[in-house]
C-alpha cells in the first residue's frame, strides 16, 4: 500500500486488470501530494496523514480506468474494489453504490457508501466521477481504514432502536427546550461511527455501532442529529441541525457627515422587514440577503464568520470635510459601509462581504501578495454571487 511515514517512499500498486499498473512517488508530511504514473501520464493523488488516499485523479485522455459499458453504479463499484488498497479499505468492508447523479457533460457521479457487515459507516463515502464513455476520471472521499482490524463489535445491538429513539427525544427536549409532544423521532438507523471521520476529537471511545436518530418538530424550528451507542445506550454524539436565518440590519446616514459609520439604529432589518422609501436601504438589504443565502446554500456557511454574525450596513455614508456623495464601499472589519448607489450591485456587496469571510476564515493581511489574494477572493466570490443570484443574474457575454 501507498504509505507516508515521515519520509519519501516509493510503492507499486496494481489496482486490477482493467487498470494499468500505478507507480507512485509520495511526498513527505501530512496531506502530502503523491504523483503516481498511470501509463505514461502522471495522475494526482491526495493522501491523509496516515497515507491513505483521499483523492485519485486522472484526465479524460488518461483516465483511472479504461472505458467500459454498463450502468454507472456497476462501474463505480468495480472501481471501488480495484482502488480499495489505495484507500486502505479492508477486504471485509464493502463499498456499495448509491444512485448515480447525471452531470452536464454527459458523465455521472456515484457515491460509494462504506459498509461493514452490512452496516453503513457514517460519513464513510467515496465520490466516483465517471465519464460519458464509462471511464473513471476521479475518486474522492474518506473511509474508515482496516475496519476488520478495529475490533468493532458486529454482535446484535444490546440497546433497541426504540430505546435509542426515546433517549434522543429526551435529549432534544432538554437541550432545545422543546415540548416532547411536539417532537417526532425518525426511524432509528444502525450505523458504524468513527469519531475521527467526523472530526470529533473529544470522544475517547473510538469506533463503535450506534443508532442514528433525527428528532424534529413539524415546523422545523428544532432539528437535532443524535447518535446513541448501540451497546451502552449513552449519547455518543449530537448537534443541532437547524441552519440559522440571516440577521440583517441597514442604517441610513442620508449624507449626514456628522454620523458615524456604525449602524446602531437600523431603518430596515430582518426582525422589522418594512420596505424603505430609500432605494439604497432596500438594495443593501436585498443584496446582503442574496450574499448570505449564497454562502449558506452553496457553502453551508452561516454569515461571514460562520456562526451567525449580524450583517450590518450603513448606506448613503459621507466623510466629513469631503464632497458628497462618497464614491466607494468598504468592509470596516465589523460591518459594511456604502456611498450613495454602491449597494445597488450584488457583486459589489458580495465582494465587500467576502472580505469579512476572509477576515474570519484565513485572516489574510491586506498587504503585498497576501493582500492581492484577499482582493482576488473577493473579486471571484462577488462575481459568483452575481451569477448565482437569480434575481439579478447576468446573461450572455457577461457570464464567465
Amino acid at each position: 500500500m501507498l504509505r507516508i511515514n515521515g519520509r519519501a517512499t516509493v510503492g507499486r500498486i496494481v489496482i486490477a486488470a482493467a487498470c494499468v499498473a500505478v507507480t507512485a512517488v509520495a511526498a513527505t508530511g501530512p496531506n502530502a501530494t503523491a504523483q503516481p504514473r498511470i501509463g505514461a501520464v502522471a495522475a494526482h493523488v491526495r493522501v491523509d496523514r496516515n497515507g491513505a488516499a483521499t483523492f485519485l485523479g486522472g484526465t479524460p485522455a488518461r483516465p483511472l480506468t479504461a472505458p467500459r459499458a454498463g450502468e454507472p453504479e456497476a462501474i463505480a463499484e468495480a472501481f471501488g474494489d480495484q482502488a480499495a488498497p489505495l484507500h486502505d479499505v479492508d477486504p471485509a468492508s464493502d463499498l456499495v453504490a448509491q444512485d448515480a447523479v447525471d452531470m452536464a457533460d454527459g458523465g455521472s457521479t456515484v457515491r460509494l457508501q462504506q459498509e461493514f457487515a452490512g452496516i453503513p459507516v457514517l460519513a464513510g463515502e467515496l465520490a466516483v466521477r465517471i465519464a460519458e464513455n464509462g471511464s473513471v476520471l476521479s475518486s474522492a472521499g474518506e473511509v474508515v481504514r482496516d475496519l476488520d482490524g478495529t475490533g468493532v463489535a458486529t454482535d446484535p445491538p444490546t440497546v433497541s432502536g426504540i430505546d435509542a429513539a426515546d433517549t434522543a427525544l429526551t435529549l432534544t427536549a432538554r437541550n432545545d427546550g422543546a415540548d416532547t409532544t411536539t417532537l417526532t423521532a425518525s426511524v432509528p438507523e444502525l450505523m458504524i461511527y468513527d469519531p475521527a471521520l467526523l472530526g470529533v476529537t473529544t470522544d475517547p471511545h473510538g469506533i463503535r455501532p450506534v443508532w442514528h436518530v433525527d428528532v424534529r418538530t413539524q415546523v422545523g424550528d428544532v432539528n437535532r442529529f443524535v447518535l446513541v451507542d448501540a451497546h451502552s445506550g449513552a449519547v455518543a454524539f449530537t448537534f443541532a441541525n437547524v441552519h440559522a436565518a440571516a440577521n440583517i440590519q441597514v442604517c441610513d446616514n442620508a449624507q449626514n457627515t456628522a454620523l458615524s459609520t456604525t449602524c446602531t439604529s437600523p431603518v430596515r432589518s430582518t426582525s422589522n422587514n418594512i420596505v424603505s422609501p430609500t432605494a439604497d436601504v432596500n438594495e443593501a438589504f436585498d443584496n446582503t440577503l442574496a450574499t448570505y443565502n449564497f454562502y449558506s446554500t452553496v457553502l453551508g456557511r452561516d454569515s461571514v464568520n460562520g456562526t451567525g454574525l449580524v450583517l450590518k450596513s450603513t448606506v448613503r455614508y459621507c466623510v466629513q470635510g469631503t464632497s458628497c456623495p462618497y464614491a466607494n464601499a468598504f468592509w470596516n472589519g465589523a460591518q459594511m459601509v456604502y456611498g450613495t448607489g454602491y449597494a445597488s450591485a450584488d457583486d459589489v456587496v458580495g465582494h465587500e462581504l467576502t472580505h469579512g469571510v476572509t477576515q474570519y476564515e484565513s485572516g489574510l493581511l491586506y498587504y503585498a501578495e497576501s493582500g492581492a489574494i484577499n482582493e482576488s477572493l473577493s473579486d471571484v466570490f462577488g462575481e459568483l454571487i452575481d451569477q448565482w443570484n437569480v434575481n439579478a443574474a447576468d446573461a450572455g457575454d457577461a457570464r464567465w
